[in-house]
């Protein structure tokens, strides 16, 4: 898993997430019917039942029901040459009494020419859940608040951009400075780049609820992931401001302490 902390204009966070599920079908590799069984197992859209499952029906009806507002709602020119209001997001989607799971290729190339939202597959719904948004119930019982899950999974260079995207998405910065006085100072490129970048970093917007979550969470990182990475510079070393000790000066400092220990009487001299 990956999740990535982030934080609305109104300080609200909220996480996007990619999961990782074992045996999971891949879209080029597997058959529709493998696919679509996998997505309908683990994403749904229905409003359930307000008697046999009345938490989750608490939850569906308060967290996962849009409702259009001017953040959503776009104008556009239709083919008759009349304007109106659209759902950005799609909404409400048509009622389908069947599950529906589009090739790859029209559903990007319809995301391309549209302003709008074409998705990869469309679920089961009734007239009445055309404004739910995809759950899955296991999570919505656990999380208790609003969730727009997707199914993923495909070999393109698109599925990865997408991905990326959402995950690594930047800060929204409030830049409030004189842009030609630092064109102005003196010293390299290198250090006016430096300094630009500085500005940038101590000028972004923090939230109380984002502060909070750096000074406690561990490395005030705000993301967590089960994948571990290692960090390689691949610029010229001529290049890198930062790198590792090689093994050979590690040794001359662990003997550069040792000998201040002899000296302190910390170590023996047969040490």
């Amino acid at each position: 898993h990956f999740v990535r902390y982030e934080y609305q204009s109104r300080g609200a966070v909220h996480f996007h997430c990619l999961f990782w599920i074992e045996g999971a079908p891949v879209l080029g590799n597997c058959s529709e019917e493998e696919a679509s069984t996998f997505i309908q197992k683990f994403i749904t859209c229905r409003l359930p039942d307000k008697n046999s499952e009345s938490t989750l029906f608490e939850i569906v009806k308060k967290f996962q029901v849009h409702d259009c507002r001017k953040y959503c709602l776009r104008t556009v020119k239709t083919s008759s040459n009349r304007f109106t209001r659209l759902c950005r997001f799609g909404y409400p989607f048509p009622s389908t009494p069947k599950f529906l799971l589009r090739d790859v290729l029209s559903s990007l190339v319809g995301r391309a020419r549209n302003k709008f939202k074409k998705r990869l597959y469309d679920l089961v719904r009734t007239y009445e859940e055309r404004n739910i948004n995809s759950y899955n119930p296991t999570l919505s019982l656990l999380w208790g608040a609003n969730m727009d899950i997707q199914f993923i999974s495909e070999n393109s260079y698109a599925i990865v951009e997408y991905v990326c995207k959402y995950l690594l998405k930047g800060e929204v910065s409030n830049i409030n400075c004189d842009f030609s006085k630092l064109a102005e100072t003196t010293g390299t490129a290198f250090q006016k780049y430096m300094k630009f970048a500085f500005t940038f970093l101590k000028q972004r917007e923090m939230s109380a609820n984002e502060a909070i979550d750096l000074m406690l969470l561990p490395g005030g990182d705000l993301w967590t992931s089960s994948e571990k990475y290692v960090w390689v510079p691949t610029t010229f070393p001529e290049k890198r401001s930062r790198t590792m000790k090689t093994i050979s000066e590690l040794e001359k400092e662990r003997e550069r302490w040792r000998k201040k220990e002899r000296e302190l009487g910390i170590l023996g001299e047969e040490e």
